[in-house]
């Protein structure tokens, strides 16, 4: 079975069809601060120390009110043996915490096995040595109730098994039936910002995530993220970093991380 490797031709692939985005956007912008999005991608992500996170609203001229809020929950066993993989595999829910759109997905980080219907980008942690290859598959046909209801491990690989079960079989090595997943959320009421700033390239996401549950501290996720051409990654990140400072703490902690490791038991 063929793989994508972040060094490997998908890499090289991804540059030669950024360098031929870049050309066409030169000819036909689409926007100074939203660039063609038909071409590679990277999200460049800087995920604040909780301790700095008023600083950092005040550097970003955070607005008062977010323009959206989710429910997110995700799901893996309890040792975290999707995680945890060298590969690893998230399984993620989130809703607007209505009777709306809901959304399921799967994303894998790492080596990923060539499949169609996947959405295909780079990740770049600020704090972590390199980015890595990012492909997620999803199912936007799902209801906001069963994602509510989904309360063991059969319900909850049910709710996957409806549209995403090949992918995951493939990616996991094993259908979802036979993995014990569990919840790890929901984290509710998580708030999204997107605005744009004279020194950011590009527009700029910020997700604020307030965790909770019985017996630990409050804890808060601050995100601040762009998604650029490849061309752009290195001025994303000095626009990042020159604003916010090095992420000394953070350790290039990405937020899934951080909810699986608060909610784990």
């Amino acid at each position: 079975m063929p793989f994508l490797h972040p060094n490997w031709p998908v890499q090289r692939a991804f540059r030669r069809a950024g360098a031929i985005g870049f050309l066409v956007a030169s000819i036909c912008p689409a926007s100074a601060k939203n660039p063609a999005k038909d071409g590679p991608r990277v999200e460049v992500k800087y995920v604040v120390p909780e301790a700095a996170i008023d600083a950092a609203s005040k550097a970003l001229e955070l607005p008062p009110d977010p323009g959206e809020t989710r429910s997110v929950t995700f799901y893996d066993t309890a040792a975290l043996q999707l995680f945890e993989r060298e590969s690893k595999i998230i399984l993620r829910a989130r809703h607007p915490g209505t009777h709306a759109a809901a959304e399921l997905t799967i994303k894998v980080r790492g080596t990923v096995p060539a499949q169609d219907g996947a959405e295909c980008e780079f990740d770049l942690v600020v704090g972590q040595p390199k980015r890595s290859l990012a492909c997620t598959w999803k199912d936007e046909s799902v209801s906001v109730p069963s994602i509510v209801s989904a309360g063991d491990s059969t319900q909850i690989g049910a709710l996957f098994a409806a549209r995403l079960a090949q992918p995951f079989q493939q990616v996991a090595g094993k259908p979802l039936e036979q993995w014990k997943l569990i919840a790890f959320g929901p984290v509710e009421g998580v708030e999204i910002w997107k605005f744009e700033r004279d020194w950011a390239p590009v527009e700029i996401t910020v997700e604020r995530w307030k965790l909770q549950r019985e017996g630990k501290p409050v804890k808060l996720i601050f995100e601040v993220s762009m998604k650029v051409p490849p061309e752009m990654e290195e001025a994303a990140v000095k626009a990042l970093t020159q604003k916010l400072g090095k992420p000394a703490g953070a350790d290039g902690e990405t937020k899934t991380k951080i909810v699986l490791e608060y909610f784990r038991k």
